[in-house]
């Protein structure tokens, strides 16, 4: 109710007066949804950052693994020899 009331408040003076205005209420009530379920899961912008590069290296994995068994070897070794 306070996001909805500071919001109604808010909003510019041509927005009609009076009533209430049920396409904010819908729009607090997704931005509360999706706030509540970000706090649940206790995921954030790292967490989620991290998780990104997780599967990410694990398809460089995979595809390592698959250019070596097709090219013989993924990266070359330096000359040993000077």
């Amino acid at each position: 109710m306070a996001r909805y009331e500071t919001a109604l408040a808010n909003r510019s003076s041509d927005a009609g007066a009076g009533g209430i205005d049920h396409d904010l209420v819908r729009w607090v009530a997704r931005s509360e949804l999706k706030r509540r379920r970000t706090a649940q899961s206790g995921e954030n912008v790292f967490t989620m950052m991290r998780r990104i590069g997780q599967a990410k290296a694990e398809l460089a994995a995979d595809y390592a693994t698959q250019l070596a068994r097709s090219a013989g070897k993924v990266v070359s070794s330096p000359s040993t020899s000077t």
